[in-house]
């Protein structure tokens, strides 16, 4: 490996849904979010020879990083030696609710800057160079600072959504990941034409929705109450599931709906999908909490329990 290569890890960010859509008046979208330290998405950026000990197995987004790598190659300033390459030693599973396409996109973006000599750039500044952050910044943000994140929504014309409020997740949390088998939510083309179709939240819904998050979510984490918390998690999570149940085939991922139904059926509190899903997220005050609550589920979804990132990705010279 020649020197000088970059190494750029960062976590996962699930998005628990938006403040507003297609508003009379206001910003647009916003939402919240939290950042994890697991799933993760790893990657190099340098000069790399062909042995397949430095390259390891090809992941499926190592496309998409080499895309990015060459639509940054005219935007940042090139020495006279030979490209950059990138290479992705993990990923999240795609297409599942972690964002990790806006993930991967910002760290090949902080990979290939750091590696020019540039200073390093807020994550606002790296997304519009990469095309990130049409809808939701919550992924944008948590990149350079992790926690949970208020996306304030964007105005017409505003290229990322303002960053509203951060707070420290308590770091006993742990929030349990559960994928039901063989399922992706919406993507690309697919959620462009989802959101097209789906009708405005009414001023009654955003104004609940914020007041959710106001004097339930935010206060319950500062005080580190995670019974409040997730109290307020599931109200969000259902209010916005039947906004979005029309376009999405239920109040959650139609994959996941089984198992939804059985952890509210056996009194679980704290559960809520992530972006289109299908993944669920369930909030635990402690590890011994979120391994009891892994044996409730069925054995047949793929099951993960994450630590809160309450920091931002590291970038580090090898």
């Amino acid at each position: 490996m020649k020197s000088g290569a970059m190494r750029v890890i960062t976590g996962s960010r699930l998005h628990f849904g938006p403040l507003a859509w297609k508003p009379r008046r206001g910003r647009d979208f916003g939402g919240w979010g939290v950042m994890l330290e697991t799933p993760r998405t790893a990657v190099r950026v340098g000069h790399f020879g062909p042995d397949s000990e430095e390259r390891g197995a090809a992941l499926a987004s190592q496309g998409r990083a080499e895309q990015v790598l060459r639509h940054l190659a005219g935007l940042l300033p090139q020495s006279g030696e030979a490209p950059p390459q990138v290479i992705v030693d993990e990923e999240p599973p795609p297409h599942c609710g972690f964002g990790s396409g806006t993930q991967l996109a910002l760290a090949v973006a902080a990979g290939a800057s750091e590696l020019a000599g540039l200073p390093r750039r807020p994550a606002t500044e790296m997304a519009e160079l990469v095309g990130r952050g049409l809808r939701s910044a919550v992924g944008i943000h948590g990149f350079d600072q992790g926690g949970l994140l208020v996306d304030a929504g964007k105005h017409p014309g505003d290229a990322i959504g303002a960053l509203a409020a951060r707070v420290e997740i308590p770091s006993g949390w742990r929030f349990v990941l559960i994928r039901p088998p063989v399922a992706e939510g919406f993507t690309g083309e697919k959620e462009a034409a989802v959101f097209e179709c789906l009708p405005s939240f009414s001023e009654a819904l955003s104004d609940r929705l914020s007041r959710i998050l106001l004097t339930g979510v935010i206060p319950s984490v500062r005080q580190g109450d995670c019974p409040a918390f997730a109290e307020a998690l599931d109200e969000y999570g259902v209010l916005v599931g039947e906004a979005f149940s029309a376009c999405q085939g239920g109040v959650v991922h139609p994959a996941s709906l089984p198992i939804w139904k059985l952890l509210r059926d056996r009194g679980v509190k704290g559960i809520a999908q992530t972006s289109w899903g299908p993944t669920l997220a369930v909030v635990c005050d402690s590890a011994e909490a979120a391994e009891e609550l892994v044996q409730q589920i069925p054995p047949s979804a793929s099951v993960q329990i994450a630590r809160p990132k309450n920091d931002g990705a590291t970038i580090s010279r090898l």
